[in-house]
């Protein structure tokens, strides 16, 4: 009985390839959350300035901080969501040329060279898949830890200015 051949280091390289695919993936999803933490920040912040630009307005200690609190709250949200948008890995992925040059180069060659030269792409791209997929993935546990600290922020802001809407609402139905 044989066994089937499997080609172990092609394998190894698709799933490196895979594996990025799915950071990337990732990293494309933490973009998109830390742009919509940004625009719920900002709309949020306009609607605070909107509310308290009114001149009869009076709030009390209590309201005023938690106004001040809702504005740093909502600042933070949108500095962290900016801040993740900055994170970037170091490494990129292999790039074909590598394979290209081995290829041109192997034209020439014995057998025997073709497979040392082989050999000597997989390695080779076995650790390039790897620095690159290493750096991925710790740039993007990075930018996971800062938007979720921006998205922390927001929610701690909601529920200021929830409180703070409760107040005004309250104070308004008492002087009417």
């Amino acid at each position: 009985m044989t066994t089937p051949y499997i080609d172990l280091p092609s394998l190894a390289i698709e799933m490196s390839r895979e594996q990025y695919r799915d950071m990337v993936e990732a990293w494309r999803d933490l973009d998109g959350k830390a742009q919509g933490l940004t625009t719920i920040a900002g709309i949020f912040l306009g609607g605070i300035f909107a509310l308290f630009s009114r001149d009869n307005l009076q709030l009390g200690h209590f309201a005023t901080l938690l106004l001040i609190s809702s504005i740093l709250l909502l600042l933070a949200t949108f500095i962290g969501a900016i801040a993740s948008l900055f994170v970037k890995p170091a490494k990129a992925a292999p790039s074909s040329e590598l394979v290209f040059d081995v290829a041109k180069a192997a034209r020439d060659a014995t057998d025997q060279e073709k497979i040392e030269r082989l050999n000597r792409l997989h390695n080779d791209l076995f650790d390039r898949w790897k620095e690159a997929n290493d750096d991925l993935s710790r740039a993007t546990y990075q930018k996971g830890c800062v938007v979720r600290l921006a998205q922390v922020s927001l929610m701690l802001a909601t529920i200021t200015v929830s409180t703070l809407a409760g107040i005004i609402a309250l104070h308004a139905g008492a002087s009417t």
